[in-house]
């Protein structure tokens, strides 16, 4: 199973939860779904994939040239 087909299965248990919290006959089983749908919802996101930094990586910020200061040496 790729990632993304790991993240496909997550996001669609998400959504059958909140269906089923949705359609729930009582609180307590509507409040169970709920949890379910959030447990998924929660592996869904932590298999996200960030994208490449400029060296092959993965990096939350731009790269090296557009943090330097204007005139900066590299």
């Amino acid at each position: 199973m790729t990632v993304a087909d790991d993240r496909l299965y997550h996001q669609e248990r998400a959504r059958a939860e909140l269906d089923s919290a949705y359609h729930a006959d009582g609180r307590a089983a509507a409040t169970a779904h709920l949890l379910l749908s959030s447990l998924h919802m929660r592996r869904f996101e932590a298999l996200r994939i960030p994208p490449p930094d400029e060296e092959g990586g993965t990096s939350d910020h731009a790269p090296r040239e557009m943090n330097s200061p204007a005139g900066a040496a590299s």
